[in-house]
C-alpha cells in the first residue's frame, strides 16, 4: 500500500496546481539489526562493538572546507544507509590478516516498520490516507476536480485496490460561493423591483448596480491583504451584501425627492446626495468601526473575525464611493430624470398603496406616540422587559458561537499508556460494528432509504494508547437526521468502557473550544491529580454535560532498576 502510495504522491505532484501531498496510515520505518551471540562469541565481539561501529559508519555530516588556488572545496560523509541491504555490508572489525567481520556475518538485517502502531482502515479494510492541500497562489476547486479525475482514471485501470475521496472541503467553497451568487441576484432582483415599483426602473437599475461594482473594488484590494476566495471571505461577503444598496437607496430616493420638487437633473443630483451624505457617511463609518474591533481580538477567534472583518470594511468603504460619488453622476445624466420618462401604472397604484399606509396607519400610530408619550415610553421598557426575562427563563437561548454541524461523527479513544495496541483495536472495532448498525436503523428512516453511515475510517494509533474512528455520513441536504442524534445515538448502543481514559464521540466544531473547560494549576501534583479526579466525577453528575475527559494521562508503568552491592564488586555499572 505504501509502495502503491508513493506513486499516486508522484502522479498527484504532477498535476499543475497541487504541490502538497502527505500520506499516512502506517508507521516509521526502522532497521532491525538482531545479533547473533554464538557468531559474536566466535568473532569475540562485543554487543556494544557492534552497536558502535553501525553508529560510527552510518553517517551523514559534513566536516569543514579545503581552499585550494582555484576553488573551495567541501569535506562531507554520505555513508548513511537506508534499506537493510546496505547496512550488512557494514565493517565491524578487522584482523591482522586481512580478515573483515561485517555485520552481515554476525546479525541478520531487515527493513520492517516501528513497534509503534499507526494504521488506517477503511470499511474495515487496510489502507492509507493520502491528504492533498493547497497553497494560497493555487486554487483548491480546480485542485479538487483534478484528484477526483484522477481517482476514477486511477480506478478504471486497477482492480485490486481503490482509490475514494472521502472528505472534499471545496464543497463547502463551492456551497458558499453558490449561496452568494443566490443571495446577490434575490438582492438585484429585490432592488431592481422595489424601486421600480415606488420610484423609476431606471432609478431602481442603478442602485442595482452598485452591488458588483463595491465586490469588484473589495476584490482589487484583497490581495493586498492576502485574502483569497475562500470559507472565511465568503462568509464576510455574505455578511455585507445585506446592507450594501442600502446607502444607494437613500441617495438614489432623495435625488428624486429633490428632482420632484422642479430642480434640474444636475442640481437635484448634488443637493439629493449632499442632504443625506453625513448620514450616509456616519452609518458606514459606524458599522467598519464596530467591524474594525475584531481586529484586537486574539486567538483563534480574532483569526477568525479578522479576516471576515477586512472584507467587510472593504466593501463597505467602496459602496460608500460608489455611492457618493459614482451613483449621482449616474442619476444626473439618467433618462430617469427627464420629462420623457413614463409614468407606468404599477407606480402609481405603488404610490396609492404608500400614500395609504402613511395616512392610514404610519401617521395615526405617530401621532398617538408623540400625543402619550408616557405610555409609549412604557410599551417600550416592558418589551424590553419581556425580552431579558425570555433570555433569563431560557425561552430565547443564546450562545457565543453555535455549534458548527458536520457530515462526519468522530470517534476519539484513549487507553493508558503502554497499553496492548490489540485492546485498543477490540475498543474500536466494537465501536466501528455498533456505528454500523445504527446507521442501519437510520436508514430504515431516511427518506429514499439512502445509506445513512457512507464510510468508516478508523485509525489505530499513533501509539498504542490512541485510536479514532471517522463515521462519514450522507450530506447534511439529504440527511433527514442531525448528525449530533446519529452521534448520540452510536454512543448510547456502545455503552461505556471501563478500561478506557476517556471516549469522545464528537459530531461537530465548538468554535473557540469546548462549551465547559476548566482549567486546574497547582505546585502540588497529588493535590492536582485529585482535585482532577473530584471536579470529573462532579461534572459526570450533570446530565448535560458527556464526553468529559482531561489531558493529563496516567503515563506508561515503569520498572526501575538498582544494582545491588554485589554487582558493584564483579565490576558492573548501572550503564553495563
Amino acid at each position: 500500500l505504501k509502495s502503491i502510495g508513493r506513486e499516486v504522491e508522484n502522479d498527484l505532484r504532477g498535476i499543475e496546481g497541487i504541490s502538497q501531498v502527505e500520506l499516512s496510515g502506517f508507521p516509521a520505518e526502522e532497521l532491525v539489526v538482531s545479533v547473533d551471540e554464538e557468531s559474536l562469541r566466535a568473532y569475540n565481539l562485543s554487543f556494544a562493538e557492534v552497536a558502535r561501529a553501525v553508529s560510527q559508519n552510518n553517517l551523514l555530516l559534513t566536516g569543514g572546507s579545503i581552499k585550494t588556488d582555484t576553488e573551495d572545496y567541501l569535506i562531507r560523509i554520505n555513508n548513511r544507509s537506508y534499506y537493510a541491504n546496505e547496512l550488512d555490508n557494514t565493517v565491524l572489525k578487522t584482523d591482522p590478516s586481512g580478515v573483515i567481520i561485517r555485520l552481515r556475518d554476525v546479525a541478520h538485517v531487515k527493513d520492517d516498520w516501528s513497534e509503534d502502531p499507526d494504521r488506517i482502515f477503511f470499511n474495515g479494510e487496510s489502507a492509507i490516507n493520502i491528504k492533498v492541500s493547497t497553497t494560497n497562489n493555487e486554487d483548491l476547486v480546480v485542485a479538487a476536480e483534478n484528484v477526483v479525475a484522477y481517482a476514477e482514471k486511477f480506478n478504471e485501470s486497477h482492480q485490486n485496490i481503490q482509490l475514494d475521496v472521502t472528505n472534499d472541503r471545496s464543497q463547502v467553497i463551492v456551497e458558499r460561493t453558490n449561496l452568494l451568487l443566490k443571495n446577490g441576484a434575490q438582492g438585484l432582483a429585490l432592488v431592481i423591483f422595489f424601486l421600480s415599483l415606488f420610484l423609476r426602473p431606471r432609478l431602481a437599475g442603478w442602485v442595482a448596480f452598485g452591488i458588483p461594482i463595491s465586490f469588484m473594488g473589495m476584490l482589487i484590494m484583497a490581495s493586498y491583504f492576502d485574502i483569497t476566495i475562500n470559507v472565511l471571505s465568503l462568509f464576510g461577503m455574505i455578511i455585507v451584501l445585506g446592507i450594501l444598496v442600502d446607502d444607494g437607496i437613500v441617495i438614489a430616493e432623495n435625488i428624486y425627492h429633490h428632482y420632484e420638487k422642479g430642480k434640474n437633473r444636475i442640481q437635484a443630483a448634488i443637493d439629493g446626495t449632499m442632504e443625506v451624505a453625513p448620514a450616509i457617511i456616519s452609518a458606514i463609518l459606524t458599522t467598519v468601526v464596530a467591524f474594525s474591533t475584531f481586529f484586537f481580538l486574539d486567538g483563534r477567534v480574532g483569526e477568525f473575525f479578522g479576516e471576515v472583518s477586512i472584507v467587510v470594511i472593504l466593501t463597505l468603504l467602496f459602496s460608500l464611493v460608489e455611492a457618493l460619488i459614482i451613483l449621482p453622476a449616474h442619476v444626473a445624466h439618467s433618462k430617469a430624470l427627464t420629462k420623457e420618462q413614463k409614468t407606468y401604472r404599477f407606480n402609481a397604484w405603488a404610490d396609492r398603496v404608500m400614500n395609504y399606509m402613511r395616512d392610514r396607519l404610519y401617521s395615526p400610530v405617530l401621532n398617538f406616540s408623540m400625543k402619550y408619550k408616557s405610555i409609549t415610553f412604557a410599551i417600550m421598557i416592558a418589551l424590553f422587559m419581556i425580552t431579558i426575562g425570555g433570555i433569563q427563563g431560557g425561552v430565547i437561548r443564546t450562545t457565543f458561537f453555535p455549534v458548527i454541524t458536520s457530515d462526519q461523527v468522530s470517534v476519539t479513544v484513549k487507553m493508558p499508556q503502554g497499553i496492548n495496541p490489540l485492546v485498543t483495536d477490540s475498543i474500536l472495532d466494537v465501536i466501528e460494528n455498533v456505528a454500523w448498525k445504527v446507521g442501519q436503523d437510520y436508514t430504515e428512516r431516511q427518506t429514499g432509504n439512502l445509506e445513512v453511515v457512507e464510510n468508516v475510517i478508523k485509525r489505530l494509533g499513533p501509539g498504542t494508547a490512541n485510536g479514532s474512528l471517522r463515521i462519514n455520513l450522507l450530506p447534511g441536504e439529504e440527511r433527514d437526521f442531525a448528525a449530533s442524534e446519529v452521534a448520540q445515538a452510536i454512543a448510547a448502543s456502545a455503552g461505556s468502557f471501563p478500561d478506557a481514559e476517556s471516549v469522545v464521540f464528537d459530531s461537530g466544531t465548538n468554535f473557540g473550544g469546548k462549551p465547559v473547560s476548566v482549567a486546574l494549576t497547582s505546585y502540588n501534583i497529588p493535590e492536582l491529580k485529585a482535585a482532577k479526579i473530584e471536579l470529573k466525577k462532579a461534572l459526570a453528575e450533570n446530565a448535560l454535560l458527556r464526553d468529559i475527559s482531561d489531558n493529563d494521562p496516567a503515563g506508561i508503568k515503569e520498572i526501575r532498576l538498582e544494582l545491588k552491592d554485589k554487582a558493584y564488586v564483579m565490576g558492573f555499572t548501572l550503564n553495563d
